[in-house]
């Protein structure tokens, strides 16, 4: 299956960056990021593009098709969520026909990007705040404004008297005014397939928020959030990863705040489960039935401009695969090198779990010295003929089995025991995020 070349614009934000993590190290997609400024997205894609114009800019249109047909690009997924709208309707007029946007259909992009439109076609269908018109005596103190169009906390404030609220309104006449909800507040993640079935809807807390985006993060099972997320699906057309968030009223109710056609900022707690919603919304987006299973380990994540993840899981030995996994597209994966070697400061067993001399015409041994890797890092190693089960050779409990292959995956998970990871779980939950 040839490698597919997909480019994350603009990728120097949070949502970039989040799905840099996700998809740096697929055996399926390069990953490609362009931004219209300088920003961190030079320092985190290997192959990083810079001074595209900006999304108001009527030559940005241009400038994307030239860039995305000179390098071969067939997968653009976009970052911010006006691009969700602007990207979904040049799709959808054809200007962007030599690849695809990867996304919801236009018209669920806009009604998401609008909080007056998301509440107008949803209230039938789960709760949503009580919005008051200006002036409405009848409006009970304090009130929540926040922009029609906007994202995160950024533009929102608190009015107690009418005279706030006027003078609110008079700096940004598209505010909306909402009910104040006092509970707690959950985002929950979502996928759904190009079949329209909702694959995936987990929720999490947002602990603590920075700049919009919640840096401390944990899941949370709730029933509700699932009837929600199939009640807001059967409303509105989705394809790929999208998200809404809800918060409690004074009763416990949950209410709808906001629905996003997009990747969210932290939905990597999911990943670091075992479910890479941007990964997963890309081979949807190749037209390729995939299938989506959840770990049951405890998680924290809490960022605060790098990130780190918290793991309640033990674990005595550790089984690796060699090709695609410590070995990258024929080079040494330094950063599941560093992994490995942390596993053994803190006295784990290593055991080397490949088909490499199935395969090529060289030993497991030779492959690592050949790349200066010494074979004694390894308390074994075992090479697996084809044809049989990695399952067969897991041994040792507790223990985890980190391998690029999805089915050799669910095979060690289901017969062996071990607690499965792929490259970027293993990467992101011992080693470093980018």
């Amino acid at each position: 299956m040839s490698i597919k070349r997909a480019l994350i614009f603009p990728c120097g934000s949070e949502i970039g960056l989040e799905y840099c993590r996700a998809l740096a190290y697929s055996t399926f997609f390069e990953l490609h990021g362009a931004s219209s400024v300088a920003d961190h997205g030079a320092f985190s894609y290997e192959h990083h593009y810079a001074g595209l114009p900006f999304a108001d800019d009527p030559t940005l249109l241009p400038a994307l098709r030239d860039l995305t047909v000179s390098l071969g690009i067939e997968f653009l997924i976009p970052s911010h969520d006006s691009l969700t709208v602007l990207f979904s309707q040049w799709q959808e007029e054809g200007h962007l026909d030599h690849l695809r946007v990867v996304g919801s259909p236009l018209e669920t992009c806009r009604i998401a990007r609008s909080k007056a439109l998301t509440y107008r076609h949803l209230r039938d269908v789960v709760a949503v705040p009580i919005v008051y018109p200006f002036p409405d005596a009848a409006a009970r103190f304090p009130i929540f404004l926040k922009p029609d169009v906007g994202q995160g906390s950024r533009g929102t404030g608190v009015a107690r008297t009418t005279d706030e609220w006027n003078e609110m309104l008079r700096r940004d006449s598209s505010l909306v005014a909402c009910e104040m909800l006092p509970g707690l507040e959950y985002t929950i993640d979502c996928f759904t397939d190009r079949h329209g079935v909702l694959r995936f809807a987990g929720g999490r807390t947002r602990g603590r928020i920075f700049g919009g985006i919640s840096v401390n993060s944990q899941p949370v099972k709730d029933p509700r959030f699932l009837e929600m997320a199939e009640a807001i699906s059967r409303s509105l057309i989705f394809r790929g990863q999208w998200f809404f968030q809800v918060k409690e009223r004074a009763s416990g109710e949950l209410v709808l705040m906001e629905v996003a056609a997009r990747c969210s900022g932290t939905s990597g707690v999911f990943r670091g489960l075992g479910v890479n919603l941007p990964l997963l919304s890309l081979h949807d987006a190749a037209d390729r039935d995939v299938s989506v299973r959840q770990n049951e380990h405890g998680l924290v994540i809490d960022r605060a401009l790098a990130a780190r993840a918290r793991l309640d899981l033990e674990f005595t030995d550790v089984f690796v695969d060699l090709d695609d996994t410590l070995l990258w597209r024929g080079v040494v994966n330094h950063r599941m090198v560093a992994v490995l070697y942390r596993f053994r400061n803190e006295g784990k067993a290593l055991h080397l779990l490949t088909r490499h001399s199935s395969r090529h015409q060289a030993t497991a041994r030779e492959a690592l010295a050949d790349r200066a890797l010494a074979p004694e890092m390894f308390d074994r190693i075992i090479e697996v003929p084809e044809g049989v089960s990695k399952a067969n050779y897991i041994d040792r409990r507790p223990a985890i089995f980190i391998d690029d292959s999805f089915s050799e995956r669910e095979q060690v998970a289901a017969s062996s025991g071990a607690t499965p990871f792929d490259i970027n779980q293993a990467i992101e939950l011992f080693g470093d995020f980018h």
